[in-house]
């Protein structure tokens, strides 16, 4: 879903906003389909996985999934409107 955002429609999956200088984002690019709840960040959705080599890699699975800094996924985001509370079985 592409929602409008300052009267320009982004993909999430496209979207090329603030980087560092290795191309992550520095804001979470899943904000463009809306905030979650108030207090709720990243690391507790369902969504929220990681990869594990020398060290973890974290991914959003509702985003694009490369070997690139620039689909590593920050835990201490903000949720974004797609957030689901993770359930631990």
């Amino acid at each position: 879903m592409v929602r409008p955002i300052f009267g320009v429609d982004r993909d999430p999956a496209t979207y090329l906003g603030p980087r560092t200088n290795d191309g992550a984002f520095r804001n979470n690019p899943m904000l463009v389909l809306g905030h979650g709840p108030n207090g709720k960040q990243c690391a507790d959705c369902q969504h929220l996985y990681y990869l594990h080599y020398a060290k973890r890699y974290y991914k959003c699975e509702l985003r694009e999934l490369s070997a690139s800094a620039r689909t590593d996924h920050r835990v201490s985001w903000p949720a974004c409107a797609k957030f689901e509370e993770r359930t631990d079985e």
